[in-house]
């Protein structure tokens, strides 16, 4: 399907199965909003017959939304005025993208290549699944310009600034590894220590405002709050999930969104009352990394279920309410969002990402 539209409820959802790395004119604003593109989303580099994606994210210094391509041994960037991509190569990959028999819709290849990648300043950092190294890209040369070995199976990757530090979730040890980065020069990463979070840890938020980070455990309902100077744990707040997966953070209004795979509820912390429940909606079954958009104050929730992404407002007391719903993918429980008022989303089986734009009214 190619340049198809698709009205629901308020938004516009562009479906589009070729590549597009051409440039665009660029979005207009209208009613503080943004236009949309009519070359929407792209299909990635080698990107059929599959790729088994993770983590997406947008970094807003560089403003490119960052997808660790997977099996495909590349990191793509996307120009979310434009559609166009970068792609930097060198990463380990693998051809084998197919169904396990009689496992249904799980693939094989869920771990090759990189699937977190992070913006760290003017850089781009990426973990690569197959190599087990963390990889320091350079967006504009599009290379590889530093490596290092990683501790183990890692999972997400975060950059935080005021440390100058990368950090590394690491379940396999039950630990989260920090690796410093020098704060001019080679931006060659070094192991600067590890620090133990039992039961997990899974997911992973910055919160530089309150010099906090945030991760949970995979049962037991609970997130842990960690100073980001002593590397410790300083609080442990109950989430009520039975499986908590995704965290994200609105750094302005101190609250913490925790996705619960098992239900597919989102759930409010209140970061500055000890992680208080504020409210909870559901987000669809087969949710897991959360996206927020500081300036149309919404969080979005992808159900790889129900092939939906649902957006959500969240006023100033930390209530959730449900605006709509746009079309997903099949297992794209992973979405992301840019400062332009656009929500991508992973399309697995067809190796693409989707792209829609959120119309709804700032909250």
């Amino acid at each position: 399907m190619r340049n198809t539209w698709y009205p629901v409820l308020g938004l516009m959802w562009i479906a589009a199965s070729g590549c597009s790395s051409t440039t665009g004119a660029g979005d207009a604003a209208v009613d503080g909003h943004v236009k949309d593109l009519p070359n929407g989303p792209v299909m990635l580099p080698r990107g059929a017959p599959g790729i088994e994606f993770d983590d997406i994210q947008f970094g807003p210094g560089l403003r490119k939304v960052i997808v660790p391509a997977g099996r495909t041994g590349s990191v793509v960037l996307i120009d979310p005025d434009t559609s166009a991509i970068t792609e930097i190569t060198g990463l380990q990959g693998s051809d084998n993208y197919k169904p396990v028999p009689g496992t249904g819709t799980v693939r094989a290849g869920t771990r090759y290549g990189s699937t977190s990648a992070t913006e760290a300043g003017e850089y781009v950092a990426a973990l690569d699944c197959t190599a087990k190294t963390l990889d320091i890209l350079d967006p504009v040369a599009a290379t590889i310009v530093a490596s290092v070995a990683l501790g183990g199976a890692s999972d997400y990757v975060h950059y935080v600034p005021s440390m100058h530090e990368l950090w590394v979730t690491n379940p396999s040890a039950s630990a989260i590894d920090f690796y410093s980065l020098p704060a001019s020069g080679t931006p060659t990463p070094v192991k600067a220590g590890s620090f133990a979070v039992a039961s997990g840890p899974e997911s992973l938020a910055i919160d530089e405002a309150r010099g906090h980070a945030y991760t949970n455990t995979f049962f037991g309902g609970k997130t842990h709050v960690i100073d980001l100077k002593t590397k410790k744990i300083v609080e442990t707040w109950n989430n009520g999930c039975g499986l908590a997966l995704g965290v994200t953070m609105d750094e302005e209004r101190g609250f913490a969104f925790v996705s619960c795979g098992d239900s597919g509820d989102v759930v409010v912390l209140d970061a500055r009352n000890h992680g208080a429940t504020l409210s909870r909606l559901n987000g669809g079954k087969g949710t897991n990394i959360l996206a927020y958009s500081p300036s149309l104050k919404h969080v979005y929730s992808a159900s790889g279920n129900t092939q939906e992404v649902f957006v959500m407002a969240v006023d100033d007391s930390g209530t959730l309410s449900l605006l709509g719903k746009l079309p997903g993918a099949d297992r794209g429980f992973s979405v992301a969002a840019d400062d332009r008022g656009h929500v991508w989303v992973i399309d697995p089986d067809h190796g693409q990402v989707l792209r829609g734009t959120d119309h709804f009214p700032v909250h």
